[in-house]
């Protein structure tokens, strides 16, 4: 199945090491993965929601953090 790819941008302090991503699919028959680095480096972070909803569609949603 194709992926719908939604795309966020954030902006943190250089001394941000973490930041904590939470995710509920909008179904219970959905299922939801966060695919994110255990520490932040200064620099570009991706974080990575996918969303698969029972008829295989994927939903994914990058985030940015610079």
């Amino acid at each position: 199945m194709r992926a719908n790819t939604f795309l966020y941008n954030v902006d943190v302090s250089n001394d941000v090491e973490d930041i904590k991503v939470e995710a509920v699919a909008s179904s219970k028959k959905a299922s939801v993965k966060i695919n994110k680095p255990e520490k932040l480096v200064v620099g570009v972070n991706n974080i990575e929601v996918i969303v698969t909803a029972e008829d295989g569609t994927i939903g994914k949603y990058i985030i940015v953090i610079n």
